[in-house]
């Protein structure tokens, strides 16, 4: 079985990261505090400070809040622990398909 190391670079591209490419992360209120009834859904063009969206480069930024806002509510809140190493532990040859490995995570 062959061990590789990762470096420093390497863990950071695989991190766990709401943030876009210009850096914005918004903050979300935890699940429960939401009292939305469910039978109704939000305005996808109302963006977070009120404004309706009125242009192509105001959907783009209103794009990348709505993806963190489901990853936020679907997936939970960003991990409070960081990703000190990465190492491959094995992997496997899928048919045509490719390869499987398998990773062990240091935290």
């Amino acid at each position: 079985m062959r061990t590789e190391r990762f470096s420093p670079e390497e863990i950071r591209s695989v991190s766990w990261d709401y943030g876009d490419e210009d850096g914005t992360v918004y903050e979300f209120p935890p699940a429960s505090a939401c009292n939305t009834p469910t039978a109704t859904l939000p305005d996808l063009f109302v963006m977070p400070d009120g404004r309706r969206v009125a242009n192509l480069c105001d959907w783009n930024r209103q794009r990348k809040y709505i993806k963190q806002m489901l990853l936020h509510y679907v997936y939970g809140p960003r991990p409070s622990f960081s990703v000190t190493g990465l190492e491959i532990i094995g992997g496997r040859t899928e048919g045509d398909f490719g390869q499987t490995a398998y990773y062990k995570v240091y935290y």
